[in-house]
């Protein structure tokens, strides 16, 4: 089985209506930040409801259907979830500080930009806004180590995924 590696980073527009990816922004999520695991990310093969216009006629039987030109999508729901883990040598009040200054800046990371997210395991890229409050679980234990499990909830911005290299709407990715 493939260990999955998450990737994230902030994405800004240019002035030539392209995507291009901050400088020194990109982070892998479980070695970037101390502590975070990944459990699962749900939303990245959904694809949003197609934009298009369509009208009811009373004299007719048929729904009348307009579509644009090229086909936008609505954004989809994203989400992203993850443990805060204390380290090993870590206790209780030192362990639950560690979990909470980790958590504070991945979440400090993730406001005020768009970010782009990939993986290893599906190859696929999404952009992303974290749109909904982030509401993490109460801080547990589990085999004697401290956690927060957390959930981070986003709109993907396209309402679908791109393949790596697809350079249409997205700056290309290449995994290392």
């Amino acid at each position: 089985m493939i260990e999955p590696k998450v990737f994230l980073a902030k994405v800004s527009k240019g002035d030539d209506g392209k995507y291009a990816i901050t400088d020194g922004t990109t982070k892998n999520v479980m070695t970037d930040f101390d502590g975070v695991f990944y459990q699962a990310a749900d939303g990245v093969e959904a694809i949003g409801q197609p934009r298009v216009y369509t009208e009811e006629y009373p004299e007719s039987n048929e729904l009348s259907v307009y579509f644009p030109e090229k086909t936008t999508l609505k954004a989809t729901d994203f989400t992203l979830k993850l443990y805060f883990i204390a380290p090993d040598d870590k206790e209780g009040n030192e362990a639950i500080d560690c979990i909470i200054n980790s958590y504070h800046s991945f979440v400090n990371y993730l406001q005020g930009s768009l970010i782009l997210y990939w993986d290893n395991v599906r190859k696929r890229k999404l952009l992303l806004a974290l749109t909904e409050s982030v509401k993490p679980s109460t801080t547990s234990v589990l085999e004697g180590r401290e956690y927060l499990a957390v959930s981070f909830k986003f709109k993907n911005v396209f309402g679908k995924s791109f393949a790596l290299d697809d350079e249409t709407e997205l700056p290309l990715i290449e995994l290392s």
